[in-house]
């Protein structure tokens, strides 16, 4: 079973990060995704006056997992959605365009992937764009 849960500590935020090759950030909030009670991802992201930033996200050992990928981004997605936030925006420079299409994320205007989170969770669900299982 696949499970994306909130990390309650900063210990287990840095325990997370280290496992995932991400730099830990104690002013940041994080998720971790567990397949099977096993963490498998992390991230860390923020909100901002802007929106919701996803700062950094991979799987442990610096895995990019298709799915545990767009599990976690899309479970940072609704935290930032039922906290007000209008957009998402993605901080990772390093991830590859193909996890950030499966996330949900688009090229902007401004060359930067986003969403717009005011119609995102909407049904019927048009966010399967950019997903492969690879």
């Amino acid at each position: 079973m696949l499970e994306v849960l909130p990390i309650q500590t900063k210990e287990e935020q840095k325990a997370a990060c280290e496992a995932c090759l991400i730099p830990y950030d104690a002013d940041l909030l994080a998720y971790k995704l567990l397949d099977e009670g096993k963490l498998a991802a992390a991230c860390q992201f923020r909100l901002s006056p802007r929106g919701g930033e996803l700062i950094n996200i991979s799987g442990v050992g610096g895995e990019k997992e298709t799915v545990h990928i767009m599990l976690l981004g899309r479970g940072f997605f609704n935290f930032a959605d039922l906290c007000g936030a209008k957009k998402a925006y993605l901080c990772d420079h390093k991830l590859e365009r193909r996890l950030a299409l499966a996330i949900g994320f688009s090229d902007d205007e401004s060359g930067e992937f986003s969403v717009d989170l005011t119609t995102f969770f909407h049904s019927p669900c048009q966010h399967g764009h950019g997903f492969t299982k690879e």
